[in-house]
């Protein structure tokens, strides 16, 4: 409670005022703002002249985007931390994102909705949230933490790393009858498909991987251990920095592998689905002769061109390298006994 209230005390609980209770659609007017004034900050309750001089300075001298409403009834305040628009984008975001337990994902909406007036509606219900897919790692956020530490730090990190079971519970990895535990050298995470992914090179071996973060359990930073400099890892020689986009460019659909050279011929008709899937990276020319079919060539890992190349296959094939071919025609036979 303000028992006597100078210029700025005024100033301030009017912008707080504007920043609560107003947008387009709800401005206040003067006499208004003076009656929130008195009633949420105690104030005596000031003149409409105090509140438009204050008001004149917050926009014309201090640069706060304050309009009047429709028909000049009333004024609203138009800054924000972030748009209208693309809060409600993030928060869709994450009332699908698969990589969160649901009700981190309900704290973090509430926190995003929290920066908007009270007339701000995100979600209808945000409860709603746990009737999506999400994962039930209640450890996530601490992974996130600790992973970002030692990233920062270039120290390994030690770790249970898990498969789903049939009731979606983690299960530990093991070797032999005993849980295995993860030595990794972490590099970088990646968000991908609205999954978290740790890249990283595991135990002694110089070649990068990645993992799911939500998999993770059990997770400890090494503090007396560096991880491995990065232009040791097998295809980075010579390397400072880790690139991130290129790593995930050329790990579609986030497989594991060797990075290849993969061409494929096609109807034209599925262009959408290779930008979609392989984006500005890949090689794209009319085939001669044939303006109904195109050929492109991507790097990727053979994994991922062939679950594109199964997806697809009605539409188009692959043609080089000849093993990676051989190895879908032999998965193609099978899958053809199958459905006999």
């Amino acid at each position: 409670m303000l028992d006597k209230a100078d210029k700025k005390a005024i100033m301030l609980c009017i912008l707080k005022t504007l920043e609560i209770h107003t947008d387009a659609e709800h401005p206040l007017t003067h006499e208004q703002i003076a009656q929130r004034l008195e009633k949420d900050f105690g104030l005596d309750k000031p003149s409409r002249n105090t509140i438009a001089n204050h008001i004149n300075i917050l926009r014309d001298g201090l640069d706060y985007d304050i309009r009047y409403g429709a028909g000049n009834k009333g004024v609203y305040l138009v800054d924000r931390i972030l748009p209208a628009i693309h809060l409600k984008a993030l928060i869709s975001q994450l009332a699908t994102a698969k990589s969160l337990p649901s009700e981190n994902a309900q704290n973090l909406i509430k926190a995003l909705e929290s920066l908007h007036n009270k007339h701000f509606r995100g979600l209808k219900n945000t409860s709603s949230v746990k009737n999506y897919i999400h994962q039930r790692n209640e450890q996530f956020f601490n992974n996130l933490e600790i992973i970002d530490t030692a990233i920062n730090k270039g120290l390994q990190i030690s770790c249970t790393y898990n498969d789903i079971g049939l009731k979606g519970e983690l299960v530990p990895r093991k070797q032999g009858d005993k849980k295995l535990i993860y030595i990794l050298h972490p590099y970088e995470m990646a968000c991908v498909d609205g999954f978290y992914y740790l890249i990283a090179s595991a135990f002694d071996y110089n070649e990068l991987r990645h993992f799911r973060i939500d998999h993770i359990t059990e997770i400890m930073p090494l503090e007396n251990q560096k991880r491995i400099p990065l232009e040791k890892i097998t295809g980075y020689s010579g390397c400072i920095s880790f690139d991130l986009p290129k790593y995930v460019r050329e790990h579609v659909l986030m497989f594991n592998g060797k990075i290849e050279r993969i061409t494929f011929i096609a109807d034209r008709y599925i262009l959408n689905y290779v930008w979609d899937v392989f984006g500005d990276r890949a090689q794209i020319k009319a085939v001669k002769n044939n303006p109904k079919q195109i050929e492109f060539t991507v790097h990727t890992t053979a994994e991922a061109a062939k679950i594109f190349a199964k997806q697809y296959c009605t539409s188009c094939q692959l043609i080089s390298p000849e093993q990676i071919r051989r190895e879908l025609s032999l998965e193609f036979n099978n899958v053809a006994e199958k459905y006999k």
